[in-house]
């Protein structure tokens, strides 16, 4: 994302994404790439208010739950300093991008 200032061109994502995955619809609104989109646009980045109130926010917060596989591998990839439970908060592990002292 960094390196691209954004997710890249659709045929750039075509190299990397498989065919089928969410990303490479662009032509909704409502999706995850729009939300993406729009957090790491140039011109502005969108309030929390903004990315919560995303219809792709909402239906993963009101309406979609995971299953149990996914709900597995969450939790075996959570951090054991963060709390489980909390349903505002999110952990994402930027561990390739990030060099915090003291940890590897």
């Amino acid at each position: 994302v960094f390196r691209h200032r954004g997710l890249g061109s659709q045929v750039q994502l075509e190299k990397v994404l498989p065919r089928g995955h969410c990303l490479l619809d662009n032509s909704s609104c409502e999706g995850p790439r729009d939300l993406l989109n729009r957090i790491f646009s140039a011109e502005r980045s969108p309030s929390i208010a903004e990315v919560l109130a995303h219809p792709w926010v909402q239906s993963a917060r009101f309406g979609r739950s995971l299953d149990a596989k996914a709900e597995k591998v969450l939790e075996e990839l959570r951090p054991q300093s963060v709390q489980t439970g909390g349903a505002l908060f999110a952990w994402i592990p930027l561990t390739g991008c990030l060099n915090i002292e003291g940890q590897s």
